[in-house]
């Protein structure tokens, strides 16, 4: 039941060549993550089992069991289904059977010579509901409501036969067997350990407190995990146990879920250090233990509510669908988490503005790699702020679904204040400040042009109706104010004299993703097709396609610093897969330099600075640093003759290491230890370097010379571009 297994990580050693743009193109180690490989829709789904190419995973809302076939992992497939009686809850998987627990029949043992469709053998009325169901050989344990926990012989002549039982002081609602023992969670007592040695005499053995009430429980590498709701102050909890005495389980520590939805929290053992930990709204978690700490060091956010890990792949069970995962789920770089869906924010002067649900928020991201939220403003239920946001000066200008833009006082960051409203035609679904103008689109209405040389005191000036519902981009060019629209394309509105907006041609793109303006040319991401260069005709306000760029399914584009920064997949209706780099330096097109795979889930927007890209992907933004593996001028990779060779040894090491490698030219060097979240931990070397041979020692300390604890850590080595890393580990 929810067995661990050893996860396969990759890290990826990149060469870089220099380039000749003012672009901090810095060394890069791609991002540990996710990778779907497959998927199967289904219905609320809570938790899952496996049997060799078959994956059984039980369905809360029409209370079933979907049979999934996944022989082939990129292709998995429901092959059949089991219906229950609402309130059957446990089931267990052995090597030939599937028990069930099914409400007003009893236990329910099904015959598995064809996994794809089990048989229906033997039933046995035990006569109370039944909660959960543990397997271990030839014996079931079953826990029953009222606290009764019974044995049952499953291969007894004549069918399944009742053998011991033991009455705990509350109900005991999930189940894990390991050799001679039966961990239970109990709820008001927590862990309950019984001796299960002899099944016809179930014996008390120990326990120890849980904060929660237990509904996932998981065990594995001498450990035992409990996960529920009802912990200290709200929301959810997840608590680990050293069984290495299972009469007297220690605590190893525990995880809080501050916003725990309806489904608890549940937790998936990987190692003795790595723990996965699944819920609502937060997603699938991957934590490590450092000392008597969880840390976070992985997230992919949603709806998701077990991950089961086998053999190097995982399957991870998101509400209505099951995911199969290639190399494991784990860390896809620095983020902030962000509660609730938000719409594209605003970057300035060190700090990211945007706004979620009820909330206006304000990140500081002076160091990108511990991105901190600092400041926010709630507006009260029934206020929800719609996703569009605009600055200028003191000023942020936000939307509101109540036909209200809001303006909100900025000029001490940490502490946003509301200080006006102002009523527009509709929802607002578009926001762009700019030269003493504030730019309103609202669903089905048009354009509003307000005043804001007073940004306290802001007031409609024009007006104009345009039909549209959806804004996925707004500029202005001149005097044009450019819209663009999913459903119709880029809308041309002249703004020439602002209180008498009036709407002119529109271009003819078919549905358009987004759009940005690069100074002399406007890049527009197609919802289906590739990313297209329009350019302005002087003093004609005509548009002319010049082509297109070199990336398709646009999601969003931002440009800083002459680059070009697309999120795009195999079309927008697809989930974007990359983070592309384009450069606009030339006069021609677009040239790709470069991009890395994101971890794709609901990414809606991409913000850059001299030196990270964020990506927004609804409840996190995601701090990355700019890659540049091909040049921003085009020029070829590092040759392999002149690319950096890193190693360590020891590797794994206590308390010290080497690092070794060969610079094939002189320059300037740089070699950083990180941790898995990214932060920076020590500097080892910097400085000019000539080329050869060259060592470096680290003592498992940061900068400050405190040692640190056992763990993985980045090392990443850079002279004159290029690049190497390599992963070092800390045994303690």
């Amino acid at each position: 039941m929810r067995r661990p297994v050893v996860i396969l990580i990759l890290f990826v050693a990149i060469a870089v060549a220099g380039n000749a743009l003012a672009f901090p193109c810095r060394d890069y180690v791609e991002p540990m993550r996710i990778m779907a490989t497959g998927g199967v829709a289904l219905g609320y789904g809570v938790e899952m089992q496996r049997h060799d190419t078959v994956i059984y995973a039980a369905n809360r809302g029409g209370w079933y069991i979907a049979i999934i076939d996944v022989t082939d992992l990129a292709d998995p497939h429901q092959a059949a289904a089991l219906s229950f009686p609402e309130g059957s809850t446990g089931f267990a998987v052995g090597p030939t059977i599937l028990l069930v627990t099914v409400t007003g029949a009893g236990l329910v043992r099904y015959d598995l010579a064809n996994p794809l469709s089990p048989a229906a053998v033997d039933t046995l009325d035990l006569g109370n509901e039944m909660l959960d169901v543990a397997l271990a050989g030839d014996v079931a344990f079953v826990s029953m409501n009222g606290g009764t926990v019974r044995a049952v012989a499953l291969n007894y002549p004549g069918g399944m036969l009742p053998l011991g039982s033991i009455q705990l002081p509350s109900v005991g609602s999930v189940l894990e067997h390991d050799d001679s023992w039966l961990y239970v969670g109990t709820f008001g007592h927590g862990l309950t350990v019984l001796d299960v040695s002899d099944p016809g005499s179930l014996q008390y053995a120990g326990s120890a407190s849980f904060a929660g009430q237990p509904e996932r429980i998981d065990l594995g590498h001498g450990l035992v995990a409990l996960g529920g709701h009802g912990a200290p102050g709200g929301g959810g909890i997840v608590t680990v146990y050293d069984i290495a005495d299972p009469i007297s389980p220690q605590q190893v520590g525990s995880i809080i879920d501050p916003v725990a939805g309806n489904i608890p929290p549940s937790p998936t053992i990987a190692t003795a250090t790595r723990l996965f930990m699944t819920g609502a709204p937060t997603g699938l978690r991957e934590y490590h233990l450092a000392g008597n700490t969880y840390e976070l060091t992985g997230v992919w956010p949603g709806t998701k509510t077990h991950v089961l890990l086998d053999g190097g792949h995982g399957f991870l069970l998101e509400y209505d669908e099951i995911h199969t995962l290639d190399d494991g789920p784990v860390q896809p770089g620095p983020a902030t988490e962000l509660l609730g869906a938000l719409g594209n924010g605003i970057h300035r002067d060190g700090y990211i503005y945007g706004q979620a649900a009820y909330t206006v928020f304000v990140i500081d991201v002076t160091d990108p790699s511990t991105p901190e939220r600092v400041g926010e403003l709630s507006f009260a239920h029934g206020n929800t702020l719609a996703p569009a946001v605009a600055l200028l000066g003191p000023a942020l200008y936000t939307a509101r679904l109540s036909s209200m833009v809001d303006i909100v006082d900025i000029q001490d960051p940490t502490a946003p204040v509301h200080t006006s409203s102002v009523e527009v035609m509709g929802t607002p679904v578009g926001l762009l400040a700019e030269n003493g103008l504030l730019h309103v689109v609202s669903d089905e209405h048009g354009i509003d042009i307000l005043d804001i040389v007073d940004p306290w005191n802001p007031h409609i000036i024009g007006s104009c109706f345009l039909a549209v519902d959806e804004c996925h981009g707004l500029v202005r060019v001149g005097d044009q104010l450019l819209l663009a629209s999913r459903p119709t394309g880029i809308q041309i509105i002249d703004v020439s004299d602002p209180t008498q907006p009036v709407v002119g041609t529109p271009i003819s793109t078919g549905p358009v993703s987004h759009l940005a303006w690069t100074g002399d040319r406007l890049l527009v991401g197609m919802v289906d097709g590739p990313l297209e260069i329009w350019t302005p005709a002087p003093g004609t306000g005509v548009w002319t396609h010049a082509g297109d760029g070199p990336v398709t399914g646009v999601t969003h584009v931002t440009i800083h610093g002459g680059v070009g920064y697309v999120l795009h997949g195999e079309n927008y209706f697809h989930e974007a897969e990359e983070l592309s780099f384009l450069d606009l330096s030339g006069a021609g097109m677009p040239v790709r330099t470069g991009g890395f795979p994101v971890v794709p889930f609901h990414l809606s927007a991409v913000l850059a600075a001299d030196d990270w890209v964020a990506v927004n992907d609804y409840h996190w933004y995601r701090f990355y640093e700019p890659q540049c593996p091909y040049g921003l001028t085009g020029a070829p990779m590092v040759p392999p003759t002149t690319r950096l060779d890193l190693a360590a040894a020891p590797n794994p090491f206590n308390p010290n290491t080497r690092f070794t490698f060969t610079a094939p030219r002189s320059g300037d060097a740089r070699l950083r230890i990180y941790d898995l979240r990214g932060r920076l931990v020590d500097t080892l070397l910097a400085g000019p370097l000539d080329a050869g041979i060259h060592h470096a020692d680290w003592r498992g300390t940061d900068s400050a010379g405190r040692p640190v604890p056992s763990g993985v850590y980045h090392a990443r080595l850079t002279v004159d571009g290029a690049a190497a890393s390599l992963k070092v580990s800390l045994l303690k």
